[in-house]
């Protein structure tokens, strides 16, 4: 309760939001492969990270990845 009353949300929430901004820190700024930023957020299982990044993104973090390379 403290946490969410601090922060404004759930714990799980924040977590959830955290490593996906450092997966598109990732995705953005090194050509390390999906699999192993999978891996640096926590994620055990790389299909579920690519999921979870779609169900936030509406696309794949190697889409994603792409759009942003072409947007700068």
């Amino acid at each position: 309760r403290r946490f969410r009353a601090s922060h404004g949300e759930p714990i799980k929430a924040w977590l959830d939001r955290q490593r996906m901004e450092r997966a598109e820190d990732l995705l953005r700024q090194s050509e390390t492969s999906v699999q192993r930023i999978a891996a640096i957020c926590g994620f055990r299982d790389p299909m579920y990270f690519s999921r979870a990044f779609r169900r936030v993104h509406g696309i794949p973090p190697g889409q994603w990845r792409e759009a942003e390379r072409q947007a700068t």
